[in-house]
């Protein structure tokens, strides 16, 4: 066994699961649907529709883009986008030019913006001068009630 899993205690795997599963006790359902919308491709629309209800949630609980429930709410998006790539086709645009028809095609100002970035992080993204972080996504895609995929280019 590799030293550093030896001493990062590792070593003992089922110790390791028995603690674990002690700990998280009726959470571990829970844990296990988590796990499976990271590794289990998308199958439905109603398997999509539930992936971006766990997004969403997720997100709602993450207060940073470094916070776990946000690199989790990561790991379910990467399925999300493969299915959609197979299904929906939506055309693959600059977050700026994204955001740009956001705004204009709903009469939005980009002070009606102010919950998720100020007006000059909102400017320099549609003038293409920042990309947008995976909290400025989330709260773009709330506000205007699209695909969180619309701004993610992989």
């Amino acid at each position: 066994m590799n030293k550093r899993l030896h001493d990062s205690g590792f070593g003992d795997m089922a110790g390791f699961f028995a603690a674990i599963t002690a700990d998280l006790g009726g959470s571990l359902a829970q844990l296990s649907v988590l796990v499976d919308a990271f590794f289990t491709d998308v199958s439905s629309d109603e398997d999509l529709a539930d992936r971006y209800d766990l997004v969403n949630e997720l997100y709602s609980v993450a207060d940073n883009e470094q916070h776990v429930a946000a690199k989790f709410a990561e790991l379910i998006v990467d399925r999300i986008y493969e299915y959609e790539s197979k299904i929906v086709k939506y055309p693959s645009l600059p977050q700026a030019e994204v955001l740009s028809f956001l705004i204009h095609n709903n009469g939005t100002k980009q002070v009606d913006l102010g919950g998720i970035a100020t007006q000059s992080v909102i400017s320099e993204i549609v003038n293409g001068k920042r990309k947008m972080t995976a909290e400025h996504i989330k709260g773009f895609s709330e506000y205007f009630k699209v695909p969180v995929s619309l701004f993610y280019h992989f």
